[in-house]
C-alpha cells in the first residue's frame, strides 16, 4: 500500500492497488479458516519467565492482530462490494453487490484508520518477539510449533 501512496505514476499506482485489493480478498477468504484453526488449537499459555505485564501485553497484542486481521479484509470487501467498481481478484474482478457510495466511503475511512493502527501494532509485536529472544526465551520455537497441538480429546 505504501508503494502505491509513494508513486506518482498512475498506472503503477493502479497496479499496486489492484494487487493490494486482490491480496485483501484472499485474506478475507482465509480469515474464517484461520480463526477456526486458532479456536481449535491449544494455546501454549504464558511464556515461562515472563512478567504479568509481558503476558497482558502479549494477549492484548495478539487480540489486536486478530481483530485487525479480520476487520481489514472485511472492511475492504464491504468497500468494494458497495463501490460500484467491484473487488479486484488477481485475474478478474468480482462485481459489486450494489452501488452505495456512503457505505463504501464509511468502509474506506474505517479501513484507512485500521491500516494506520496496524502500522504501529506490527513493529510492537516484532519488538516483543525480539525482546524475548534477547532474554534467551525460546519464543521462535513456540511460534513455529503453535499449530501442532490440538484441543481435540485424545482417543
Amino acid at each position: 500500500m505504501l508503494a502505491a501512496q509513494n508513486t506518482t505514476d498512475k498506472k503503477l499506482k493502479g497496479d499496486f492497488m489492484f494487487y493490494h485489493k486482490s491480496f485483501g480478498v484472499l485474506a478475507f477468504i482465509l480469515a474464517g479458516p484461520r480463526v477456526i484453526m486458532r479456536l481449535t488449537s491449544a494455546s501454549p499459555g504464558p511464556l515461562p519467565g515472563s512478567s504479568a505485564f509481558e503476558t497482558i501485553a502479549a494477549k492484548a497484542g495478539h487480540l489486536a492482530l486478530y481483530a485487525l486481521g479480520i476487520f481489514l479484509p472485511v472492511s475492504g470487501v464491504v468497500m468494494g462490494s458497495f463501490s460500484g467498481f467491484g473487488l479486484p481478484f488477481f485475474f478478474t474482478t468480482i462485481p459489486s453487490i450494489e452501488k452505495k457510495p456512503p457505505v463504501a466511503k464509511q468502509a474506506y475511512e474505517l479501513h484507512k484508520i485500521a491500516g494506520q493502527v496496524l502500522e504501529y501494532i506490527i513493529p510492537l509485536h516484532v519488538a516483543g518477539a525480539l525482546f524475548h529472544v534477547a532474554k534467551g526465551q525460546p519464543i521462535m520455537a513456540r511460534i513455529l510449533s503453535i499449530g501442532s497441538k490440538s484441543k481435540a480429546p485424545k482417543a
